[in-house]
């Protein structure tokens, strides 16, 4: 009985501790405390406890009188104290009021008497201050004056020292160059007799050698020119011999020349006449050969024209001044309606197809006012053997028709498993359309145009094998034409990533344990300090998406030292009763995110008992036992704008819907294994996702670049005891005294959200909201 006592007793401090405010967050609001329950084993101990004592007491057990007894007299005492307790609190509260009317009276009197001393005195010291500063300038002027005056003598000195100095030198320099102008005139004059006589000896000796070699070169040219008379003669013999053998050889050539002239001539008219013949043939052949590849070519065009075509989906039909065109059939012609077309067109693997529009007289009430649905319907023109499902619309009014274009047996010329060219056969089309949809005035734009035009929801088309390569056919287009058309083709290559996308949101719906393993857990405190998260990749969970693990190793902002702090980022409108785990510790949370934030604990527990010894890691885990989301569907936002003219009914007015969505609990069967990857930023601080994650394995190396970067943009602090800016060890940048609202953001995005300290929760549980966090 005593041990139960003693918890009973604890269990209540417990409570208390746990429910005063963190350190840090002045002007919280206090939070209730969280009850604290018995184990089955504490419970089995002080039942087995009771027992023992009861057996031991029972030799004990009073009689009922003299309990009686001893409870009226305990009563008669618990009323006496009660009495005197009472009257020592009156007494308590009285003498309490009296002591803070004195001491605040003292106060006020201390303050007054300080205050009246202290006015004389910062009187008297500013006008010292003043008398002082006035006495140091008029020092400051005398003192610049004076280095000025010095200054100014000593350089006007200077510079005349310098300009004797240098007229000095000039004198000097001008007596050396006359000096070394006559040394050199002096030298030049002798060199020059000198080189005068060498030239006059130099002239006589190449005289006397001229003469010699003169007549030396004479005697040598007779001899040469008596040589060469004797071979020029015997040249002009062996040169006559030569001419009457050449003109021997020449007149033989010209003889067989004329001859082989002659047999030439014959072959190559043979051969003109036989080119002739083979050219005419294969000019006919090449003719036949191009006009079968006009035909195909043209054939491929019409065949290509129609392809790119396929994947039209949607054609409007713009018919300008509809008012004055489209009119209803003249009276008294016996007239059911009048018909529009558009110009011709291919889509969805139909050719040569045409919208109509038809204009039927108004229907009208006895009193003149127009009465039914309209007088305007829309028709399609297109090819026998077509099913269609389209949406016609003209100006706001739409309409869905699924139907079959028949064909008689002939219109599909039979199979002769030939693919020969034969004559061009005639489409034969058919239309399907609306009844009376509309009045056309009534969807007339300003402009005075209308648009009318066709979707085409699913195209079925019946044709034969070969018409492929077929002539194109002819067409008979329908009259009169009005107005342009506009195309647009639809192409979709995203349908396997859609696929994909909406089968893992499928699939994290029946996700109920989210494991996220943290490697190297033993260097965390260390690369990440307070207030600084290391941050799980983005994951989705029982039909919650955009949900993330914020944990903090050296805890965040008011978690006692040595704590560290987990919380579970979720979006907004998301009520969640869940487990958070990390080792052997687990905590049971439960909170409705009014928006986008954080919740779980400050003082999740003391991070050295977490990390595995053995594996050096962490794994933290998110159990969902129950989770509802809210949703809004805004009604009429996205409604097409109806055109403005008479009779136009505007867009309903926009509301909102507000769904529910809440997995039952027994389909929350998977459990999700989150990649073993980290990000320094968590989901409510970014302004725009992620661009990638980082592998353990270099997490030492991304945070000494976060460290190197803060050193870069923080390496100048202020010396506040010097009074001077030197480059030193920087200082960790303080957050600013009331952090600023983040920029609007788009709903498709999270909002960034920084958290703050909330209210809701246990005893050091914290939910993190957008409502402002300091940076860190």
């Amino acid at each position: 009985a005593d041990g139960v006592d003693a918890r009973r007793a604890r269990a209540p401090l417990r409570a208390v501790a746990r429910d005063r405010p963190a350190r840090g967050y002045e002007g919280a609001m206090p939070k209730a405390p969280k009850p604290v329950y018995a184990t089955d084993r504490e419970l089995e101990e002080a039942t087995r406890e009771l027992n023992d004592k009861l057996e031991s007491l029972k030799p004990l057990f009073a009689t009922k009188a003299e309990v009686q007894d001893a409870v009226s007299k305990a009563a008669r005492d618990v009323a006496e104290v009660r009495e005197e307790v009472d009257m020592l609190q009156r007494s308590t509260e009285e003498a309490t009021e009296r002591v803070a009317n004195d001491s605040k009276q003292h106060t006020d009197t201390s303050c007054q008497q300080v205050l009246d001393e202290v006015k004389p005195l910062i009187s008297k010291l500013g006008t010292d201050t003043r008398l002082t500063t006035d006495a140091l300038d008029d020092r400051i002027t005398e003192t610049d004056q004076a280095v000025r005056t010095m200054f100014a003598d000593e350089l006007a000195a200077l510079v005349q020292n310098v300009d004797a100095q240098f007229a000095s030198l000039k004198q000097e320099l001008v007596e050396l160059i006359e000096l070394r102008a006559q040394q050199a005139a002096q030298n030049l004059a002798s060199a020059k007799r000198d080189v005068e006589t060498t030239i006059e000896s130099r002239r006589r000796e190449a005289e006397e050698d001229n003469g010699r070699i003169r007549l030396e070169v004479a005697a040598e040219f007779k001899k040469t020119m008596a040589e060469q008379a004797k071979i020029d003669a015997q040249q002009d013999a062996e040169t006559k011999k030569a001419c009457h053998e050449l003109h021997a050889r020449i007149d033989a050539a010209n003889a067989i020349a004329e001859e082989n002239k002659a047999t030439a001539r014959q072959d190559t008219n043979e051969a003109v006449e036989r080119a002739s013949a083979h050219l005419a043939r294969y000019a006919n052949i090449t003719d036949r050969h191009l006009a079968a590849l006009d035909k195909e070519g043209a054939r491929l065009v019409n065949v290509l024209a129609r392809t790119v075509e396929t994947p039209t989906r949607r054609v409007e039909w713009l018919i300008p001044d509809a008012c004055r065109v489209l009119r209803p059939p003249i009276e008294g012609l016996k007239q059911e309606f009048t018909s529009y077309f558009s110009p011709v067109f291919h889509a969805a693997t139909g050719e040569d197809m045409q919208l109509e529009v038809r204009v039927f007289p108004p229907q009208l009430s006895a009193d003149g006012n127009r009465t039914g649905v309209g007088n305007v319907a829309l028709y399609l023109w297109a090819a026998e053997g077509m099913q269609i499902a389209m949406r016609f619309w003209a100006g706001g009014k739409t309409s869905t028709i699924e139907g079959l274009f028949d064909a008689p047996d002939a219109s599909f010329g039979g199979s002769t498993g030939s693919t020969a060219l034969v004559a061009r056969p005639v489409v034969q089309r058919s239309a399907i359309g609306t009844r009376r949809l509309c009045w056309a005035e009534d969807q007339v734009e300003e402009s005075g145009d209308l648009k009318v035009g066709i979707e085409f929801l699913e195209v079925i088309r019946h044709m034969l094998p070969g018409t492929a390569s077929a002539e194109p056919p002819k067409v008979e287009v329908s009259e009169p034409v009005l107005g342009s058309l506009r195309l647009q083709r639809h192409v979709n290559h995203r349908i396997v990533g859609q696929v994909r996308k909406e089968v893992e949101r499928l699939q994290a719906r029946l996700v109920r344990r989210v494991e996220w393993l943290v490697q190297q857990a033993s260097t965390l405190p260390r690369l990440f300090g307070p207030v600084e998260p290391i941050c799980s990749p983005i994951f989705a969970a029982a039909g919650v998406e955009g949900m993330q693990f914020l944990f903090y190793p050296s805890g965040y902002s008011g978690a006692t030292e040595g704590f560290c702090s987990l919380f579970l980022y979720a979006p907004a409108g998301v009520s969640m009763k869940f487990r958070l785990s990390a080792g052997n510790q687990i905590r049971d949370c439960n909170n409705h995110f009014v928006e986008g934030g954080a919740y779980g604990r400050a003082n999740f527990c003391r991070f050295d008992i977490l990390p595995d010894p053995q594996e050096d890691s962490i794994l933290f885990v998110l159990e969902i036992e129950e989770v509802t989301q809210e949703l809004h569907v805004k009604v009429g936002e996205d409604e097409q704008p109806q055109p403005k003219g008479k009779g136009t009914r505007q867009s309903p007015v926009e509301t909102s819907v507000k769904l529910r969505r809440a997995p039952a609990k027994e389909s929350l069967v998977d459990v999700k294994p989150i990649p073993s990857m980290w990000s320094a930023k968590a989901l409510g601080d970014m302004a725009q996702p992620p661009d990638g994650f980082h592998a353990f394995g270099s997490l030492k190396e991304q945070r000494s670049k976060q460290k190197s970067a803060r050193l870069a943009q923080y390496g100048t602090v202020q010396v506040k005891d010097g009074g001077s800016s030197r480059g030193g060890s920087p200082s960790r940048p303080q957050p600013p005294a009331t952090p600023s609202r983040p920029p609007p953001r788009s709903p498709a995005s999270p909002s960034p959200s920084f958290p703050t300290e909330s209210s809701k929760g246990s005893a050091g549980e914290r939910s993190l909201s957008p409502a402002g966090r300091s940076s860190g």
